[in-house]
């Protein structure tokens, strides 16, 4: 008895689309063909039959097609449509606050890059991304899994260095309840927050050796067990890679494992620094203005002569720099125009 007449409704009007089995065949496809032209689409929740088989009928990507047992569970049925809201909301933040998913700037370093993600994108190939803190490489992770097969899949970051060493395993494989002190439930890893699409592994030359074995075998196996449980979970997921380390003077100071970095190292791609394509520093502060306006926290604008000024600092903070900078002028004069003094 449910309106699915897909002309009546927009795709962003859906938080998720539950399917059992629709009585009007006709009717249900139309409404599927629908689901598979959207831009954003709604994840289904599919309660009978092959979630591969269903996409692969209807024209949708796996991905967005997520089980729903029977009888329905108040818990599951929560978590999922949880998740099927931070999907969306991911999904506009990278429609709208970032259109451009990808580096920002028209100098040959930047057209160089944009280039190397084109090539890459298609293909499920294990990428390396290397180059100075702050010079965008999440922006790059991120344009790769837009450009590629696995777009409406979830991508998922992590930054190895950042959580200690103890933690990092629980927080890529996940956890059973009771697996250690204060497991109090069962628990997904980012492995399997990313399945069916990306993995990044930011800052993956802090990670500790132990830590570097148990990641090589999930590599070449594509699969893992939680912390504290037995079971062998196969995993689906583009694996990309970042670091500001020079991995190669790591292995040689016994820092990180020869055999991990040529896994990791099939297609590597050099961030350039800011200071490399000062000719993009233009286009960069309006790309950073213009997203803080957006987003309500404050306006400013630059005259020719600061931007001059901005070409000939170093820029040891890469873009990260940049971006501090313009969002701290426009708390310090909303809607000013900043010049050389």
């Amino acid at each position: 008895g449910a309106d699915i007449n897909p002309g009546r409704h927009r795709h962003d009007e859906w938080m998720a689309v539950m399917v059992g089995s629709a009585q009007d065949a006709a009717q249900a496809d139309k409404f599927f063909d629908w689901l598979a032209d959207a831009k954003l689409p709604p994840p289904v929740l599919l309660m009978e039959g092959s979630p591969s088989a269903f996409a692969q009928a209807h024209g949708l990507h796996e991905a967005n097609v997520w089980t729903l047992d029977t009888p329905l569970r108040h818990t599951q049925l929560e978590a999922l449509l949880r998740r099927a809201s931070l999907k969306r909301l991911d999904a506009e933040h990278q429609a709208g606050v970032q259109q451009d998913t990808g580096p920002t700037g028209n100098s040959e370093a930047v057209t160089r890059l944009r280039r190397l993600i084109d090539q890459v994108a298609a293909f499920d190939t294990t990428v390396l991304v290397l180059g100075e803190s702050g010079t965008g490489k999440e922006v790059v992770a991120r344009a790769i899994h837009q450009h590629s097969p696995r777009r409406d899949g979830p991508f998922v970051a992590i930054n190895c260095g950042a959580i200690p060493p103890d933690l990092l395993e629980s927080e890529l494989f996940g956890h059973e309840k009771g697996a250690f002190t204060g497991a109090l439930s069962t628990r997904k890893g980012r492995f399997e927050m990313a399945e069916g699409g990306t993995l990044l592994l930011d800052e993956i030359g802090d990670m500790s050796l132990p830590m570097q074995v148990k990641l090589l075998r999930v590599l070449q196996e594509r699969s893992f067990e939680r912390v504290g449980g037995g079971q062998t979970i196969r995993c689906n997921v583009r694996v990309i890679a970042a670091t500001h380390r020079n991995l190669e003077t790591r292995i040689s100071d016994g820092q990180f494992r020869e055999d991990l970095f040529y896994r990791l190292n099939v297609f590597p791609i050099e961030m350039p620094a800011l200071r490399e394509r000062v000719d993009d520093l233009a286009m960069l502060v309006q790309t950073i203005a213009g997203q803080l306006a957006r987003t309500g926290r404050g306006e400013v604008r630059f005259a020719d002569e600061a931007l001059q000024a901005l070409r000939s600092y170093d820029w040891p903070g890469n873009v990260r720099e940049l971006t501090n900078l313009v969002e701290r002028l426009a708390v310090l004069h909303p809607g000013g125009l900043v010049r050389v003094q």
